[in-house]
């Protein structure tokens, strides 16, 4: 199963979508999501979904994610995720999960607009 990698105040926290972080965290196996109204929400992070199963669906932008990798043990092979850029997501049964199209995150800028 893939893993990300998300900055949480100034430690990484990987985590594979099971309900165990791979590495000890304050924030659990949660992730934040930025809101329309500039707010961050924070929901467990359940995994991965692909981006011909999203319709209908509500959309969100996950933020502080710094890389993502196939790997099923999360030590190889970690590609970086820009810094002001943020990964599509999905808000399903009040968890969050990751976008990905090929295998790979949806990733787009982020916008002070």
């Amino acid at each position: 199963m893939p893993c990300i990698k998300y900055k949480h105040n100034y430690a990484l926290v990987s985590l594979n979508g099971s309900c165990k972080p791979n590495t000890k965290s304050v924030s659990g196996n949660t992730i934040p999501a930025l809101l329309r109204n500039g707010d961050v929400s924070f929901l467990p992070f359940t995994g991965f979904i692909k981006k011909d199963e999203i319709e209908g669906m509500q959309l969100v932008k996950l933020i502080n994610i710094v890389g993502f990798t196939t790997d099923d043990s999360g030590i190889r092979e970690w590609y970086e995720i820009p810094k002001d850029c943020y990964c599509i997501g999905v808000c399903l049964h009040k968890a969050y999960k990751l976008v990905l199209s090929g295998g790979i995150p949806l990733v787009r800028p982020l916008r002070n607009d």
